[in-house]
């Protein structure tokens, strides 16, 4: 499925088809090793497919072919052992790298250090992540807590900042290894007072030393403490959700049977629309039946009218004939006249004979034509069946999601432990005990090292004063390095804003485009690379304020997507069920907007996430589709192009 064009690769799979086992392949290709959703690295023996376990096949590998500063690139590592143990997967590795046909690396540390220049492994996060991943995105949302300094590290590394502090680490080792030529040039000279000196100074500059190194230990301890502080309390939010979710099972399925009378209701409103399609259907032709029928009515109308008034006559005549005299005048009546009179009773009972058809007033017609009237002032609009249409799809998607809510809290459940809460409550709470001791540990040592630099700082002042050249020379190289450090330092912290605000604006631009509420001014990023959304009247929006696990998901990727535009870093984006807490009209944004997030994008979606309709919002930008099924354990899976 190899392809040089730019664009947005999609494909699709339902759960338990193989995206994350796909996604993970990858990530093994390039580096040797895949973690799981807890940043805990997966062994080996767990990567085997089970199938070929069963065959004893203890051989796996995977070859990736990529295009790099004009170059053909492909990666290839496999794995064999003769035992299922992780050591002996790592430890028949082999790992060959290509570039237009040559080979450029064929050992792992070789190809390590190749792959880590094109794409390091502690920023890959950034460019191969998923959407249960974007909740430790969604914790630097939490200005207070620890949890927000396991993302820095990572952070800052895309950026650049570590190569800066490399530069200031390495000027520290140039610094240290002068002032310990400084140390034996004064033993050097002679003298009690000169060896006490240099003394002095060597175990001085030592202390200092030690210092720096137990500082950063104590940054590096503190911050995988925290990670693992972190973890727990993602995993002790997570039990008391489910606890508090499972208290409310009956108010789930309570609303799923709500919605579920929502949908049934619509889909009565559709059916009546159905049934009063065919008014739709007549209306055109509508106009000449009411003619016709109106032509009818007037013909039958004006019939019964010559009917009555014959009826009224034939009375008069047999009156007048019955009495011998006109009815109208009182005459009597000669014979001749009589017979008039009878001939024209005569002929007006024949005509009444041809009239009997219309005994009555007939309204069947003007009653039709009253109802096609009628008809044509109700007909069906095409916009009532996309909103009812529109209601249902969304209805359907919340009962899903609500459905989807419950099996999980009742799959959680089952394995919950009853006393869990309560042991990872102690363990955090140990866990930021430990935290701050190592806080005022730290505080200490950097109190004393500020005490020690000064004393450093008045023994160069005695070591200048020693007139030897070489001696001197030293000195004003140390001072020179000095000078660079406080240079690096400052560098570093500029640079670090700098780039917090080239990162803040683009992630401004983006929730801009994502979010449906256009009530914010911006969001606002710390130095710690926390987040707050600025509301325009200036409110600051914490997450204990944003409330919405939507909206704080919608914040997390607003970050990785500026990461991704503010990084030095191209390569393409792989990110799999993006959309898993986001409503259907956010889904939407998050879709449109998905192609900016790299020059290629590969999303894994289901069908639950990405319907047929929701193509148009990338169909300029699709370059292919696939779709990956789950054929069985023994065949695995299989990725066909279906577009």
């Amino acid at each position: 499925m190899a392809s040089n064009e730019n664009g947005v690769y999609i494909i699709h799979g339902n759960t338990g088809q193989g995206k994350t086992s796909l996604l993970r392949s990858i990530l093994w290709g390039l580096y040797g090793k895949v973690l799981d959703r807890h940043a805990k690295e997966i062994p080996p023996t767990s990567l085997l497919n089970l199938s070929a376990l069963a065959e004893c096949n203890l051989a796996f590998s995977v070859s990736i072919s990529f295009s790099l500063e004009g170059k053909e690139w492909v990666l290839t590592r496999k794995t064999a052992s003769i035992a299922h143990s992780d050591k002996k997967y790592i430890s028949g590795m082999e790992c060959y790298l290509v570039k237009d046909g040559e080979p450029v690396a064929d050992t792992p540390d070789k190809v390590r250090l190749e792959i880590e220049r094109i794409l390091p492994f502690d920023v890959s996060k950034f460019f191969f992540f998923d959407g249960e991943m974007l909740a430790k995105y969604e914790e630097l949302l939490d200005q207070d807590s620890h949890d927000m300094r396991i993302m820095r590290g990572s952070i800052e590394h895309i950026l650049g900042i570590p190569y800066l502090k490399t530069a200031r680490d390495d000027l520290y080792e140039v610094k240290k290894r002068m002032e310990r030529d400084v140390s034996k040039l004064v033993k050097s000279l002679g003298g009690e007072n000169y060896a006490d000196l240099a003394q002095t100074y060597q175990t001085l500059s030592d202390e200092i030393g030690r210092k720096r190194e137990t500082i950063k230990s104590l940054q590096q301890q503190e911050g995988s403490l925290g990670e693992e502080v972190a973890e727990k309390k993602r995993a002790l939010t997570k039990i008391k959700s489910v606890k508090e979710n499972a208290l409310r099972r009956k108010d789930i399925d309570g609303e799923i049977t709500r919605l579920q009378l929502s949908s049934d209701n619509e889909k009565v409103k559709l059916k009546n629309l159905n049934s009063q399609l065919y008014k739709t259907v007549l209306s055109r032709i509508a106009d000449g039946l009411i003619a016709k029928l109106q032509l009818k009515h007037d013909t039958l109308w004006k019939k019964y009218l010559k009917k009555q008034e014959l009826i009224n006559r034939k009375k008069e005549l047999e009156q007048g004939i019955k009495k011998q005299k006109c009815e109208l005048c009182g005459t009597i009546l000669n014979p001749v006249k009589l017979k008039e009179l009878e001939r024209e009773l005569g002929e007006i009972k024949i005509t009444i004979e041809q009239l009997t058809e219309i005994p009555e007033p007939n309204l069947v017609y003007e009653t039709s034509a009253k109802y096609l009237e009628t008809m044509k002032l109700n007909l069906i609009n095409a916009n009532e069946y996309k909103k009812i249409d529109a209601a249902i799809v969304k209805i359907d998607y919340e009962i899903a999601r609500q459905k989807a809510v419950l099996k999980q809290v009742e799959q959680q459940l089952i394995n919950v432990d009853e006393q869990e809460p309560f042991r990872l409550e102690t363990q955090i709470q140990n866990g930021l005990q430990e935290i701050g001791r190592l806080q005022g540990e730290q505080s200490s040592l950097e109190k004393q090292l500020v005490d020690d630099l000064s004393l450093q700082s008045e023994l160069d002042q005695r070591l200048a004063s020693i007139n030897r050249e070489e001696l001197n020379t030293l000195s004003k190289r140390i001072a020179y390095i000095k000078c660079l450090l406080e240079i690096f330092e400052e560098a570093i912290q500029v640079y670090r804003d700098e780039r917090r605000e080239e990162v803040e604006k683009q992630a401004s631009e983006i929730f801009r485009s994502l979010r449906l509420k256009q009530d914010f001014s911006k969001l606002r990023i710390n130095e710690n690379f926390g987040l707050s959304i600025i509301t325009k009247g200036g409110t600051v929006l914490d997450k204990a304020e944003l409330r919405s696990a939507g909206e704080e998901q919608i914040v997390a990727l607003s970050l990785v997507g500026a990461l991704n535009k503010c990084a030095r870093i191209r390569a393409p984006v792989f990110m799999d069920a993006p959309f898993g807490r986001i409503d259907i009209a956010h889904g939407q944004k998050v879709l449109s907007y998905v192609p900016n997030m790299a020059e290629q994008v590969v999303i894994f979606v289901t069908d639950r996430e990405y319907r047929k309709e929701d193509a148009v919002y990338v169909r300029d930008k699709i370059i292919c589709e696939y779709n990956l099924q789950h054929v069985s354990e023994e065949a695995g899976s299989t990725i066909t192009k279906i577009r």
